[in-house]
């Protein structure tokens, strides 16, 4: 009896133990909406939906993990706060908004890029590729305008692997907070209702990167150390929510 009471114990601990680790991080979904500029007119100011990503470190130990956003710009998402205008957008949304189903979910983090889904499959003969097209117009129309190269993702060096302009890694202080925005202007022109959600195993403890110098190779798996610096490397469980949005 003893014996057992004292396995309850143990269990009851690494329980406690694990539950703690799962909410050293949380990652939170947030949608808001503020003054922005009609894509299809410049001149004209329309309230426009934004989605935060919000990173919590809740622990007393500073952490390291992989961004959820690593190929956001180059893919449906990008970041908020830009005014473009393109004679493309209207004829884009015109051929696939009235032939979408109602209900999508995105996923973000399984992959570099987000993805819609529709039933659990890839919308990609209608929406994902629509909704990418379009913000790939956005994408190359920024680039053309305002090159800055805080936009673009480098291979990661050990000697700039805590860089705050290195985008495929977050750092986080004990108690610190970081926040991304990323404009749904896409998704409000091609209506619908789209449920936001995080994958449970979007924390990995590898990212892919490409030998420096050859943009010609394949991207190759790379772990990433325990420890960098005064941060530890953070994988696997946290704390998310779901958010849901419809137009």
């Amino acid at each position: 009896m003893k014996s057992l009471k004292i396995h309850l114990i143990i269990v009851l601990l690494l329980m406690c133990i694990t539950s703690l680790h799962s909410q050293s991080i949380s990652i939170e979904l947030s949608v808001k909406w503020e003054n922005g500029t009609d894509v299809y007119n410049e001149n004209s100011i329309i309230y426009v939906p934004k989605l935060s990503i919000t990173y919590r470190n809740n622990s007393d130990t500073n952490y390291y993990f992989t961004n959820l956003c690593v190929n956001c710009k180059n893919g449906i998402m990008l970041p908020s706060g830009l005014k473009i205008q393109h004679p493309e957008f209207q004829k884009i949304t015109n051929i696939y908004a009235d032939n979408l189903v109602d209900d999508y979910n995105v996923d973000i983090g399984s992959i570099d890029d987000w993805v819609i889904l529709n039933n659990n499959k890839v919308y990609g003969t209608t929406l994902c590729v629509s909704i990418s097209k379009f913000y790939k117009i956005l994408r190359i129309k920024k680039e053309l305008e305002d090159i800055e190269t805080s936009d673009y993702c480098e291979p990661i060096k050990s000697d700039r692997i805590i860089d705050p302009q290195n985008c495929k890694l977050i750092f986080l202080k004990s108690g610190e907070i970081k926040t991304d925005e990323y404009s749904l202007i896409g998704f409000q022109l091609f209506k619908g209702s789209f449920n936001f959600y995080i994958s449970p195993d979007s924390l990995k403890d590898y990212i892919y990167t490409r030998p420096i110098g050859d943009k010609n190779q394949p991207m190759i798996k790379t772990a990433l150390p325990k420890e960098v610096g005064e941060y530890k490397l953070y994988s696997g469980k946290f704390n998310t929510n779901k958010i849901s949005i419809t137009f």
